[in-house]
């Protein structure tokens, strides 16, 4: 098997401890072939994937959300696509988080194991994310915030740099939002969440109740409101899943959003700055990512519950 692994240099970590000296040995009897790329700038991991992944059975990420982002990117635009493992060592790690590689030697032993799933992604327009999709309110953080911050004060420089916006001018986010079967609805927000993850700036998401990886983004919708009041209904529903009548709470597979004004998204930690419609549509079984056992045992307990629920309507 042939390995090829893809270091983001300018991760919130950084460069240290000599992880990729400890990844090339504890996986020398597992690949055949490792090879390193190191990241040259703003979506060089895209670019390497697109134009050399298909020559490898697996393509191992080495840094945080965004290092993650731009591997996916890469890897949906091939026709024959290697097996992601994701190794954590950005800022807030919450894909690997959420997928059970939570530390370097758990997300190794996953590898060594063999322990994989399908991983559901979204398709925007001509892009794609794994976990999440924001605008407005708080969306802007994890780009907001230098690598010094990070590198200073870790996933705190994001909730340092959360309680600023309460100071700052409300967000005027209007949109208009079409999903699945001819659902509308359409206003003024204070922040938009579309989200398929436990984990959001590191913190389990504890308004979201339903299995983590399904086909399905779970939206929430904070009405327009003060800053103050929007930002604590934000933060109460992450930390403890409060819901107030300020937000309206739906899933879908399929979601049309036209911003009225020009507006920044955030896509897995990554600024998305569309010119037109955001045309959002689920992928199943197309991508597959190592992870720990019972993210296994979940996808096959889901499965059966699907095939029982097809046989009862046949």
């Amino acid at each position: 098997m042939k390995l090829l692994i893809l270091f983001n240099s300018f991760s919130g970590k950084g460069y240290k401890d000599n992880i990729i000296d400890y990844l090339k040995d504890e996986l020398k009897d597992k690949f055949e072939v490792i090879d390193v790329y190191q990241t040259e700038g703003e979506k060089s991991i895209t670019e390497k994937i697109t134009a050399d992944g298909s020559n490898y059975d697996v393509v191992m990420t080495v840094g945080g959300d965004g290092t993650v982002n731009e591997a996916i990117n890469g890897i949906m635009r091939l026709e024959n696509k290697p097996r992601l493992a994701i190794i954590p060592h950005g800022t807030c790690n919450d894909i690997a988080k959420s997928t059970g590689n939570k530390r370097v030697k758990k997300a190794i032993k996953n590898i060594k194991n063999d322990l994989y799933v399908n991983l559901n992604v979204f398709k925007i327009n001509n892009a794609f994310f794994a976990y999440g999709l924001a605008t407005g309110g708080v969306s802007n953080i994890s780009y907001k915030v230098s690598k010094k911050a990070k590198n200073v004060l870790g996933k705190n420089a994001y909730y340092i740099n959360s309680i600023k916006t309460v100071f700052e001018r409300n967000p005027k986010i209007k949109l208009s939002i079409d999903y699945d079967d001819n659902n509308h609805i359409e206003g003024r927000f204070y922040l938009m969440l579309a989200i398929n993850t436990r984990y959001l700036a590191g913190v389990k998401v504890r308004g979201w109740k339903k299995t983590y990886n399904t086909s399905k983004l779970h939206v929430v919708l904070f009405k327009e409101q003060h800053r103050i009041t929007g930002f604590l209904s934000f933060v109460l529903y992450v930390l403890f899943g409060y819901k107030n009548k300020s937000m309206v709470i739906f899933d879908a597979e399929h979601l049309k959003i036209t911003p009225y004004e020009r507006v920044e998204f955030n896509t897995d930690g990554e600024k998305f700055e569309p010119r037109r419609t955001l045309d959002i549509t689920s992928i199943s079984n197309e991508l597959e990512v190592y992870c720990k056992k019972k993210i296994i045992r979940l996808e096959k307990k889901r499965e059966k519950k699907a095939d029982k629920e097809k046989d009862t309507i046949d």
